[in-house]
């Protein structure tokens, strides 16, 4: 249910009983079937919504006035909706006005619907009374209701052409029923569509597209040129392209879609992306190639080998590895010293020989002097087991490292392109189809313009 805020329109509705139609469909709706039923106006507050739903409406019943404004009103605000389909069925009851010669206005409001919002699947139904009744509608006999559809497509003359209306069946108020019974929504497109045209708007961009001079017609060559000739080619029509409006890469893209809205075009083609600022105004193809935007930034500059050598290990590591070698020689000195005294002997290691010991145990070649009591014995079977593990890692790193020490400040998070005060050079088609495109992600790059 849509109807218009114009109060003056409104109370037309009501004086044709347009609550109480709408009151008792809905009623019965409810008690013949388990259908969930959205039931929305153009004087409410508008839904939001963050995202395209998957879920899409089967079908529309559409309560108007006979009023091409108000109809275009009820038109958008389903459009802006989250559910909306334009393959669904159509149900548009025109509540209010009689109509002597209703097959004009039927004609112009499937024009519009199918120009601008591509509705195939559409019947109409309009309360028709006869003249010599229009001020007597107790005159049950002279009134009648309508339903009207069209046929598309049913030849090389009748293209895409809504004068083909047709009254696909007529409500008898005496009988209570329709006349013909004639099952609704039962036309299907054709396989065939002969010959008629298929209008495209064609811009160049190689090697999706590549246009080729020629006084006589716009011809065409490149990927997209192949889709679309094999398209025409199975549904067999007839490709006509047509001249594209002056303007930049951006606004030539954006005139040909606004071509597409207002039904200019047929198909619009060029290295056109699938983007969600152009897919909720035109039905895309399947994508058949891929492309990434890539930010090309400076390389890091090389870490110096000693610098990445002293990184191996934390600081605190690197401290205790001092610490342990200060007290490991004091240690072997001092049980050297008392030895020699409690045996009156010579002093065996001194602190140059304490030393050169742990130094030749840390880094793994062959002391000066073995050890001769068994505490130095245990303090030396440590320090070979503590050097070993330290120097299994650091050996393994020390070797990667003289070959390839790394880089640092290399860019890899866009914060950290933010943050470099670096020139951004860019090509001017691709800077501004990222402004139209991520307007957000593009202003978030504050950076000097060259």
């Amino acid at each position: 249910m849509i109807y218009t805020e114009d109060q003056t329109q409104m109370e037309e509705a009501r004086k044709f009983g347009y609550p109480d139609i709408l009151n008792h469909l809905l009623k019965y709706i409810s008690k013949q079937s388990d259908w969930p039923i959205h039931v929305t106006n153009t004087n409410e507050e508008k839904e939001t919504f963050l995202y395209d739903s998957i879920y899409k409406s089967d079908c529309y019943i559409i309560f108007s006035l006979p009023d091409l404004e108000v109809l275009q009103e009820q038109m958008w605000d389903l459009v802006e909706s989250a559910f909306w389909s334009n393959r669904a069925k159509f149900l548009l009851v025109i509540v209010g006005d009689h109509f002597e010669e209703p097959f004009q206005e039927v004609q112009t409001i499937i024009d519009r619907l199918w120009k601008y919002y591509k509705i195939l699947d559409i019947v109409i139904l309009i309360k028709i009374i006869g003249k010599d009744s229009i001020k007597t509608i107790q005159n049950r006999s002279m009134v009648r209701f309508d339903l009207y559809s069209w046929r598309p497509y049913q030849s090389n003359f009748q293209c895409a052409d809504t004068k083909n209306i047709l009254i696909e069946d007529t409500w008898n108020i005496d009988v209570g029923q329709f006349l013909k019974q004639t099952p609704l929504y039962t036309y299907q497109m054709p396989n065939q569509y002969h010959g008629c045209p298929l209008r495209v708007t064609a811009m160049e961009l190689k090697p999706f597209l590549i246009s080729h001079n020629n006084t006589e017609r716009i011809e065409f060559s490149g990927y997209d040129q192949r889709i679309v000739h094999l398209v025409a080619q199975k549904m067999n029509m007839r490709i006509e392209y047509l001249e594209t409006r002056p303007g930049n890469r951006i606004e030539i893209r954006m005139n040909a879609l606004e071509d597409l809205l207002t039904g200019i075009t047929d198909v619009i083609c060029g290295g056109y992306v699938i983007h969600p600022a152009i897919t909720p105004f035109a039905d895309p193809t399947v994508s058949y190639t891929k492309n990434s935007v890539k930010w090309c930034v400076p390389c890091g500059t090389p870490i110096p080998r000693v610098k990445k050598i002293s990184q191996i290990f934390k600081s605190d590591v690197w401290l205790m590895m001092g610490l342990q070698f200060i007290l490991s020689v004091f240690a072997i000195s001092w049980i050297s010293d008392k030895m020699s005294r409690l045996r009156e002997e010579e002093k065996t290691i001194n602190i140059g020989s304490s030393v050169c010991t742990v130094l030749s145990i840390m880094i793994g070649v062959s002391i000066p002097k073995m050890p001769v009591s068994s505490a130095q014995r245990i303090i030396f079977i440590i320090l070979i087991w503590y050097s070993f593990a330290l120097s299994t890692v650091f050996q393994s790193l020390f070797t990667s490292i003289l070959i390839n020490p790394g880089v640092s400040n290399q860019i890899r998070l866009l914060e950290e392109l933010i943050k470099s005060n670096l020139d951004y050079y860019y090509v001017q088609g691709s800077d501004e189809f990222m402004n139209f495109t991520s307007p957000t992600y593009y202003g978030q790059v504050k950076l000097k313009r060259n």
